[in-house]
């Protein structure tokens, strides 16, 4: 992956040929020291991984995501103490919560492009600053409402904050001498750097701690028509629910490791298929026809407006396949010996899901490395599935630790993109991009692109 980023521009480069010449290999192996590392590919084994045996494997495989920004969080968290952060949070994650929330979304995508729009550096602007503020705006808003935006910290926006202190501790993350120690070192540590990082990490969760109380002292209130969080559903709920009132829940965590992931992702998401509407203009054009013809004033711009627009939808299906942010998904580790196909695995063994490899697969795809939305199109009507392997194509896994908030993202992306290119001309200026996995798989530096206002 090193060699590659730098001569083939793609961290990917090897996995990607190596999938196209080996059509039919059941898994990648490789190690980190003396443990293995498995990216799944075989459609069957990928099932039994992440459907069947789920209950055998633990998510944080390294134990060193930072507890200062929340390891026992949706995300991280395992068994009884999953099951309850699973089931607070599908009280707000609903279809119903999702309409109620969409105006909120178009209000902040609009805003954040007229302020774009005024821009002075339009002609060579880095788009992906502005998506993380935009998806921030949306993530942070949703859960503790509107006043929060002008919250800052350090003359920063909070979300701003947060990701300028994630940064931070996931490069210590990747340090040698946390490798050597483990987080134990750092998260006690008294002096120099270190101590201000968790310092400014704790000033984080305080701000947020107390926003959130804050909250919890108007619902106290019942002030009637008060606008609509996601925070509100799950104070209620663990009010309600004797199983999550007694619960370890930390409302703190969730909040951080909800707003990190969502923005991240899908922001980088976005960014793809602005990338994909650059290289591919007769898409861009059919795009902007279905629109035309579909929204002719800001009234019909409503969920149910765009959730029907089929050619957009198939657009989002089409960059999940060939530009997803997380193509290998998440690591998965062993609690105990595991049988996965016919293969026998042990314990504290490693995987990853490879989904996003089997999307180059021509067994699966025809002409995969064409990007054409119209493949997921069937007399006009979007196809969940297009060929007899539903394990291809699981851009937000499957089973009980799909993505809770796989419709949230893609409303708002859905509602960006839109709104984007009835508003600006682009051209990207950047080229060639470098392609890097990492947290994320995207552009390894600012990706400028040209804007003109239509």
């Amino acid at each position: 992956m090193y060699r590659d980023f730098f001569r083939r521009k793609d961290s990917l480069y090897f996995l990607k040929q190596f999938v196209k010449n080996s059509p039919d290999s059941k898994f990648i192996v490789s190690n980190w020291g003396t443990t293995l590392y498995f990216i799944m590919l075989d459609p069957g084994m990928i099932r039994d991984l992440v459907v069947k045996n789920i209950e055998k494997t633990r998510a944080d495989h390294t134990n060193t995501f930072d507890p200062m920004l929340g390891d026992q969080s949706i995300v991280f968290s395992e068994g009884e103490g999953w099951n309850k952060r699973r089931k607070l949070h599908s009280y707000g994650y609903t279809l119903e919560n999702l309409k109620k929330l969409t105006p909120m979304m178009i209000d902040i995508a609009d805003k954040n492009l007229s302020q774009i729009g005024k821009d002075k550096n339009k002609d060579a602007m880095n788009v992906l600053l502005s998506l993380f503020t935009m998806t921030g705006e949306f993530m942070q808003t949703s859960i503790l409402g509107s006043k929060t935006q002008d919250i800052k910290i350090g003359g920063m926006p909070l979300v701003n904050y947060q990701f300028y202190i994630a940064e931070f501790l996931f490069q210590r993350m990747l340090s040698l001498p946390f490798f050597i120690f483990g987080k134990k070192y750092y998260n006690h540590a008294l002096f120099g750097n270190e101590k201000k990082i968790n310092d400014k990490a704790k000033l984080l969760r305080k701000v947020i701690t107390d926003e959130i109380e804050s909250v919890k002292a108007e619902d106290m209130k019942n002030v009637p028509g008060k606008e609509m969080k996601l925070l509100d559903f799950w104070i209620q709920s663990m009010e309600k629910k004797e199983d999550l009132k007694k619960s370890d829940i930390d409302l703190t965590s969730e909040f951080i490791i909800l707003v990190g992931t969502g923005v991240e992702l899908t922001s980088h998401y976005i960014l793809s298929c602005l990338l994909m509407l650059n290289d591919h203009p007769e898409v861009l054009k059919k795009l902007r026809q279905e629109l035309d013809e579909n929204i002719t004033n800001e009234n019909e711009f409503t969920y149910d407006k765009i959730d029907s627009l089929q050619y957009l939808s198939a657009f989002m299906k089409e960059v999940l396949r060939m530009g997803h942010p997380s193509p290998l998904g998440t690591m998965k580790q062993l609690d105990m010996d595991c049988m996965l196909g016919e293969y026998s695995f042990k314990k504290d063994m490693i995987f990853l899901n490879g989904f996003g490899l089997n999307c180059m697969k021509e067994k699966y795809f025809k002409n995969p490395e064409e990007f054409r939305p119209e493949r997921w199109l069937k007399d006009g009507v979007v196809q969940e599935s297009i060929n007899d392997e539903s394990m291809s194509f699981i851009p937000f896994s499957i089973g009980p630790r799909s993505c809770i908030g796989s419709d949230f993202a893609l409303m708002e992306s859905k509602i960006v993109v839109t709104k984007f290119v009835t508003r600006f001309d682009f051209e990207v200026l950047t080229k060639p991009i470098q392609w890097r996995f990492a947290v994320t798989y995207g552009p390894s530096h600012p990706v400028l692109f040209k804007l003109k206002q239509l």
